[in-house]
């Protein structure tokens, strides 16, 4: 194919955008469904995610489960529907498309899903919390940043627009002729704002960014292009359209 073309930056969520259903969460449940019961508000709720999340794989270890098993599980996953078409898509027009995944997932859960997807050579760069695993073989975190107070729209951890904005200072924004935000979450809504008039944003169908958009009338936040979706054969639609 021509590679001169446009070049255009997709940037992905991870929890319930690529992945169907939020990774860490649905372990959560399904290791430690006592705990995860017990601890349900937190979980939505708490501030301190970092310190909560290293807690509960302390918590799995301590119910058998090494990382050998969660690792499996994170494995088996399923994708958000149809979203295979969307990277097939992304590797025809690789020379066109640079991919990044913008989460607050840590490094090891999204390269674990990203190799066994073999997405891992399709998305090309991650921008996630760092990980590590500590002398007893237990998934141990570390934030991306250090923790910040001047968004009220993120979580404490990451926020996506800072993030982005460091990205852009190695990768030039002007260099992308659109930037297309793909998420689902309310830690989606911060950056979405920081889309220009020439982007496109999609928010999934019914998730909290939809919602916040749509159903809390915010949707005059947004300078971009918008297109809620299901599954990616309609994000897919909507990019065939652009000039390659």
């Amino acid at each position: 194919m021509n590679n001169k073309g446009k070049k255009y930056l997709i940037v992905f969520d991870f929890d319930q955008t690529i992945t169907d259903k939020d990774t860490e969460f649905s372990a959560i449940e399904y290791f430690t469904p006592d705990f995860y019961k017990e601890n349900e508000h937190e979980l939505y709720t708490q501030k301190d995610w970092l310190s909560f999340n290293n807690l509960l794989y302390t918590k799995m270890k301590e119910k058998g489960f090494n990382w050998e098993i969660i690792k499996k599980y994170y494995e088996d996953l399923n994708l958000s529907p149809k979203m295979e078409e969307l990277f097939k898509f992304i590797l025809e027009h690789q020379n066109n498309i640079d991919s990044v995944i913008c989460t607050g997932n840590n490094k090891i859960v999204v390269e674990t899903v990203l190799k066994k997807n073999k997405l891992d050579n399709i998305i090309r760069y991650k921008i996630c919390n760092n990980s590590e695993f500590d002398n007893d073989n237990i998934l141990k975190i570390t934030y991306l940043n250090e923790k910040y107070e001047h968004c009220n729209d993120c979580q404490p951890f990451l926020c996506k627009s800072l993030a982005m904005d460091n990205f852009f200072e190695k990768h030039k924004r002007e260099s992308y002729n659109k930037v297309i935000f793909i998420g689902d979450g309310s830690n989606d809504f911060c950056f979405s704002k920081h889309l220009n008039e020439n982007d496109i944003l999609f928010p999934r169908k019914n998730f909290s960014l939809y919602n916040i958009l749509y159903n809390d009338n915010k949707k005059n936040k947004i300078k971009a292009e918008i297109h809620p979706w299901e599954n990616g054969i309609q994000i897919v639609d909507v990019l065939k359209k652009l000039d390659f």
